[in-house]
């Protein structure tokens, strides 16, 4: 039997900050993960020279947490425009933030979708968001993300053509029934923050964590089938330890503690398809006239490493699964918001993510236990659905586990 003083299941980014956290001298750590790479979620493949991330994901760079477990620079992120592209009524609108392009101010005032009040309240949203504090964000009252949109006073319009559109492929519910406590976090970082793709695609955070685990063992290939306080049993093997942390999506955390009271997730599809050089711009869009996606974005003009010479590489999300036939709907959305011929517009290949973000229904606890049965529990699902979640509660999770061994 292997013996270590703490043992990770999980090697997603929960389970990685938390092996970061605890490699120190003479603490023997175990992490181990089904998978033959490390990342969980957070994966790339490359097919046929385009770089295919599992999903539509970013890296945000206003995650503190982030900033802590990695050195960004090292990422060389490709970072996208700040604002969006809205196809209605045949037109494109183009909204960014002001304060990026101050020369934005103009087409943005005519592109959005509401009226006079409806901008103020947006504007005051966001500088009530952006506060360097979030103790206002996290003890005000919480009510679902469309309640509390109706309540700020948004008119119908603007949250049917900009929140909803948008909003829908932030929290994978086109209904908006997610706790905007975790809204008004989510926009916060965006606010806040740059959004962007390491060069070579999102696989480049979880490898640059792993690298610098010098003093953990890593097992992958290895599939956990049970947990306790003080062992784990995979397929091949068992391991014993002092403390056991569990650091898996909540779907599999409910597979391995029996009555684990984990939220349910929302999927997600992302379609990567391959079309001519565009030569375009690194923003995202969002299509009101077709709305069979919730986005769609141009990843090749952030990072050109995404797409070999001579092409583009579009990724389009819609909110769980479609039929396999609704794939040549989706490519003649892409050809029209795109001015292409749907011919030029060619199915790579196609993600669909079950379990890809926890559902967070208000009133949202931002604190989970991180106990169960004796096990500790970390994963973005006991904090907030992000990256920045993920790596707070791997960190939380090493630290009860230095208190448990006499580390801390």
């Amino acid at each position: 039997m292997n013996s270590y003083d703490v043992i990770i299941v999980g090697a997603g980014l929960a389970g990685l900050r938390a092996a970061q956290v605890l490699q120190r001298p003479g603490l023997h750590v175990g992490l181990l993960d089904a998978a033959a790479q490390v990342g969980g979620r957070v994966a790339t493949d490359v097919v046929d020279g385009f770089v295919i991330d599992r999903g539509f994901q970013i890296i945000n760079t206003a995650y503190p947490e982030l900033r802590a477990a990695v050195d960004l620079a090292t990422l060389s992120l490709a970072p996208f425009e700040r604002g969006v592209v809205l196809r209605h009524h045949g037109a494109d609108h183009v909204v960014r933030d002001p304060r990026q392009d101050p020369r934005s101010i103009a087409t943005t005032l005519r592109a959005f979708p509401g009226n006079a009040q409806d901008l103020l309240r947006a504007g005051r949203l966001i500088t009530r968001v952006s506060r360097p504090s979030v103790t206002h964000l996290e003890t005000a009252p919480d009510v679902s993300t469309i309640d509390a949109l109706r309540e700020l006073g948004f008119t119908s319009r603007v949250i049917e053509e900009l929140w909803r559109p948008f909003l829908s492929g932030v929290l994978l519910r086109d209904d908006l029934a997610t706790s905007w406590r975790f809204t008004s976090l989510a926009l916060r970082s965006f606010v806040r923050g740059t959004l962007g793709v390491p060069a070579q695609g999102v696989r480049a955070l979880p490898q640059l964590m792993a690298s610098s685990l010098a003093n953990v063992d890593i097992h992958l290939s290895t599939r956990v089938r049970s947990v306790s306080a003080h062992a784990v049993r995979s397929d091949d093997a068992s391991f014993s330890a002092k403390v056991v942390i569990v650091a898996t999506e909540a779907a599999a955390a409910r597979g391995l503690i029996p009555g684990i009271s984990a939220p349910e997730e929302n999927g997600v599809t992302t379609s990567w398809f391959a079309t001519p050089s565009l030569n375009g711009t690194p923003i995202l869009r969002l299509d009101l006239d077709g709305r069979r996606t919730t986005n769609m974005v141009d990843m090749s003009a952030a990072s050109p490493a995404y797409a070999p010479p001579g092409s583009s590489l579009i990724a389009a999300s819609y909110n769980g699964a479609r039929r396999v036939e609704d794939e040549h709907r989706v490519a003649e959305d892409v050809a029209r918001l795109y001015g292409l011929a749907t011919a030029d517009v060619q199915l790579i290949v196609r993600n669909e993510i079950p379990h890809a973000l926890p559902d967070l229904r208000p009133p949202l606890s931002l604190r989970r236990d991180l106990s169960i049965d004796g096990v500790l529990v970390a994963g973005d699902w006991t904090e907030t659905p992000s990256i920045q979640g993920a790596l707070v509660s791997g960190r939380r999770a090493a630290r009860r586990a230095l208190s448990l061994v006499g580390e801390s």
